[in-house]
């Protein structure tokens, strides 16, 4: 984890924070409905060709233009198409203020698609800290002072529509100036067959995903309106936030490391089975405090005004585990190139969804979240096969890497959520609250880590210990301390 990323994590939470004191639920649901459908067609629009780029062992320059060339294009058609179908998105959302939001939306396209090949390209060369640091300059530059100052000047969802535009163009302009060169040139359709033979099986998959994160906002807006939508959405965002930032580095960093070893199982199998320990030991503790203590997270963070987001925010906190153990499973199958087996799983997922989704939207907010979760469950145990089968993996094998971190991670639950409800009873003070959460869950795991790692690591112990020793900086290596706790690991291994 960079100096950028982590500057990046906190700039995101004081930009929510403060958002979120200026802006209404109603107006954050307004325009978080403009940004899921430009969400939507700008995925439809990419084709996955990004993706392609990424995954292809030898890539030329015609590749490059042709990628270019055919993102740009499909922008541009999907920009007119919802320029023009503005007012009719407004009329079946019975919301006539949407009307200017999405007309204005439309020039995230064209700068998206400009975006997403020099993105491609630094991906490809695992230039992972020059895209933290692009990232982490055009939320904090555009959409954190933009939003911020057209918040405080009452703006409202116009603030956050023009945010999102800010970052994206310096996003763009950054990403030309830093990614590879390339020489532009004529292509021929071979070039394109190369890229939309792949490209699409990426693009189905991007969009049923997108569809199943997404449609219950959706449906959330449709039933319940704009102001349950903006509360549903920041218990979402500030549940998401963790996975967010330790997922896309997952993400980041995993596939494009599979894609250039995906002929050797062996490898690819080990890695997996890390990846799962490491989750387990250092990724899943991250959820216990956001669960045990989700009201008074959500009150310190987002403000009196969105308690009510506090028992969403508590269900979505639990759907981060199943996200974080998903998040091997996407990485494997892209990597691999298990597109199409992968995208009808996605697609399955998105009618889970919806069905359990609207099955919940009978009854109240919470038992949204909770079809959503429902679905979740399912699809991680669809995607899981798959992962197996692709690396010729028994379920008994996969499970027994998370026998151990399992039971220890509900062990924990349970020991914190008891002390944080006494807490809660004998000092109701929202940071007091949180604080014991943190320091009850984080001291078991650290103690665990100190003298018994093999029981929480299991047969990696040793390689995650010397994993951590080389995580460490330099500078923090000679503390005497930090000596003395990883010396005590080693023993105890």
């Amino acid at each position: 984890m960079g100096i950028s990323q982590v500057f990046l994590v906190l700039v995101r939470l004081l930009v929510l924070v403060v958002l979120a004191r200026w802006i209404t639920p109603a107006e954050f649901g307004l325009a978080g409905i403009v940004l899921l459908v430009v969400g939507f067609s700008d995925m439809i629009a990419g084709l996955g060709i990004s993706l392609a780029i990424i995954q292809r062992k030898e890539l030329s320059d015609g590749h490059i233009v042709a990628g270019w060339g055919i993102n740009l294009a499909m922008s541009l058609m999907f920009a007119a198409m919802l320029y023009a179908a503005s007012s009719t998105f407004a009329f079946y959302a019975g919301q006539e203020e949407l009307v200017p939001l999405f007309q204005l939306s439309v020039l995230l396209f064209p700068i998206n698609a400009c975006s997403a090949i020099p993105k491609a390209l630094l991906s490809r060369e695992l230039r992972f800290k020059r895209l933290a640091v692009i990232d982490m300059v055009a939320f904090t530059l555009g959409y954190g002072i933009v939003g911020i100052v057209l918040a405080v000047q009452n703006y409202g969802a116009l603030s956050l529509l023009s945010a999102s535009l800010a970052r994206a163009f310096l996003s763009m302009f950054l990403l030309w100036w830093v990614a590879p060169r390339f020489r532009f040139q004529r292509v021929s359709w071979q070039v394109c067959k190369d890229l939309l033979a792949v490209g699409p099986g990426y693009g189905i998959a991007q969009v049923g995903n997108y569809l199943a994160r997404n449609a219950d906002r959706f449906v959330v807006f449709k039933v319940f309106g704009a102001a349950t939508l903006g509360v549903y959405t920041q218990a979402f965002m500030l549940a998401q936030h963790p996975e967010n930032f330790l997922g896309q580095t997952i993400d980041q960093v995993l596939f494009p490391i599979m894609s250039s070893c995906q002929d050797d199982l062996q490898w690819v199998r080990r890695t997996f089975c890390r990846g799962c320990v490491l989750f387990g030991a250092f990724i899943s503790p991250l959820t216990i405090p956001l669960i045990t203590a989700s009201t008074e997270v959500v009150l310190i963070a987002l403000g009196p005004q969105w308690e009510e987001a506090g028992p969403v925010f508590q269900v979505m906190a639990f759907l981060l585990v199943i996200h974080f153990v998903n998040k091997l499973n996407i990485c494997l199958t892209r990597a691999t190139g298990a597109v199409y087996r992968r995208a009808w799983r996605i697609w399955m997922h998105l009618v889970l969804v919806l069905a359990f989704v609207w099955i919940g939207s009978s009854y109240n907010l919470i038992m949204v979240a909770i079809g959503v979760g429902v679905a979740a469950l399912i699809n991680l145990i669809m995607m899981t096969q798959l992962s197996l089968y692709l690396m010729q993996m028994s379920w008994g094998t996969f499970l027994k890497q998370f026998v151990r971190p399992g039971s220890i991670y509900i062990a924990v639950l349970a020991i914190t959520w008891y002390a944080t409800d006494l807490t809660r009873d004998a000092i109701a003070i929202d940071a007091v609250v949180v604080a014991v959460s943190l320091l009850v869950t984080f001291g078991i795991y650290a103690s665990l880590i100190a003298f018994a790692p093999g029981l929480l690591l299991g047969d990696e112990s040793q390689w995650m210990l010397n994993s951590i020793w080389k995580a460490i900086p330099s500078r923090f290596r000679d503390v005497r301390l930090v000596q003395q706790f990883l010396h005590q690991a080693r023993v105890a291994s």
